[in-house]
């Protein structure tokens, strides 16, 4: 295609209807254009989520054509041009929502507030108590923003407001824990379902609390397989699992998938594969113990999501997670070595447990240390382990702590 070919081309591209252009026009500043915009912005919030790190911006989009909304801004490299706000994620740059600016809409529809307050509101609707990071120049900050953004700033406040929402004086019952969960969030904890029921239900009931209740999510059933041959496609596991076996005839595809799979120490020919399921197709698999898989047996269990990194000692997450640099051993608690490089590893020399240490100086606790922080008998890994047992929709068939 020649040059004056492609420039006639760009002439002639149009995006809306001519015919009732001048109609939209009369509400739209943007209506030759805002179909198409609205569906580019649509898929960038649709086919991505953005980090913990996001960023509000304005650029100049370079434009001297005619245009009733063209900005001039000397100091931009492209002084004339149109004025774009955009939320973008600061770690892979990618736009995940954008506002032109287009001056004082006519009255209707489109007519929007301009001032930088609403602007950082309606840019970031999609994020709000997700817990992310916005940063955004002197333009943009206010102290009517961050007391929009984050009502409660701390955990004490959160507290004070679950406390003026429900009262459980004249109950029979109390919370079991109340962790914070972010600034303006907290999770309250009860020993059974129907006291967090009861609950629930009392918050619901008074619109004009100052918090929000909603029910925890729990982590999903997950199920280990064990030894399987590399022969078998992982992408075949599921169908063949649930036609080799009678008493999984009833569940299908929906029930139960593939999450991941990981190596076999002791052979490369064979690896473990763990599966996602719902309450019933768990219980029975793990009722089940060994499945039939291809020409093998292998065997099923229930797959725990305790975490503990061996590095930083620190609970769940794993490496590509890792927020410090630390490194501790579960030996002797040092943070100059691991485990495999302690001195004293093979000496009579007590070991010491570096999660209970800290607990007791933190808390003024007197938990006994003289154990390895991977140690079965650590009081802190087995409530971080119990913690994580009761977080998982188990259904009907443990007990477990619910909270709201």
């Amino acid at each position: 295609m020649g040059l004056s070919r492609f420039f006639l081309l760009m002439r002639c591209l149009r995006f809306d209807s001519k015919d009732t252009r001048e109609e939209r026009i009369q509400l739209d500043k943007l209506a030759p254009i805002r179909e198409l915009f609205d569906i580019v912005v649509g898929t960038f919030k649709k086919y991505y989520s953005v980090s913990q790190y996001v960023t509000i911006d304005e650029k100049l989009e370079a434009f001297r054509g005619r245009c009733n909304f063209r900005q001039y801004i000397p100091s931009k490299p492209n002084k004339y041009g149109i004025k774009i706000y955009a939320l973008t994620d600061a770690k892979m740059f990618y736009t995940h929502t954008m506002e032109v600016y287009v001056g004082k809409q006519p009255d209707g529809p489109y007519q929007v507030d301009n001032s930088a307050l609403a602007l950082v509101l309606r840019l970031s609707e999609n994020i709000h108590n997700t817990g992310r990071n916005i940063t955004c120049d002197n333009f943009f900050t206010s102290i009517p923003l961050i007391d929009k953004l984050d009502p409660t700033k701390s955990r004490r406040e959160a507290v004070g407001a679950f406390k003026k929402s429900i009262s459980f004086r004249d109950c029979t019952y109390a919370p079991a824990r109340v962790p914070p969960v972010s600034n303006n969030k907290i999770r309250v904890e009860f020993d059974t379902q129907e006291l967090c029921d009861d609950a629930f239900t009392k918050l619901r009931s008074k619109p004009d609390a100052p918090v929000t209740a909603e029910l925890a999510r729990k982590l999903k059933h997950m199920i280990l397989l064990k030894r399987i041959s590399s022969d078998m496609a992982p992408k075949d596991l599921v169908s063949t699992l649930l036609r080799q076996n009678p008493q999984l005839h009833t569940y299908s595809d929906t029930d139960i998938t593939f999450r991941f799979k990981r190596g076999n120490n002791r052979s490369t020919h064979l690896y473990k594969a763990v599966l996602v399921a719902n309450p019933a197709t768990w219980k029975t698999i793990v009722d089940m113990g060994r499945v039939c898989l291809d020409f093998q047996k292998v065997q099923a269990e229930d797959f725990s999501q305790f975490l503990e990194y061996q590095k930083c000692l620190n609970f769940g997450h794993v490496k590509k997670h890792c927020r410090t640099e630390a490194t501790r051993c579960s030996h002797c608690a040092s943070d100059t070595h691991l485990q495999d490089q302690c001195p004293t590893k093979d000496t009579p020399h007590p070991p010491k447990c570096y999660n209970c240490t800290q607990h007791n100086i933190k808390f003024h606790n007197n938990h006994p240390t003289t154990h390895k922080a991977t140690s079965q008998t650590c009081p802190i890994l087995r409530t971080i382990k119990t913690r994580t047992l009761n977080s998982v929709d188990y259904g009907s068939t443990q007990n477990e702590n619910s909270s709201v």
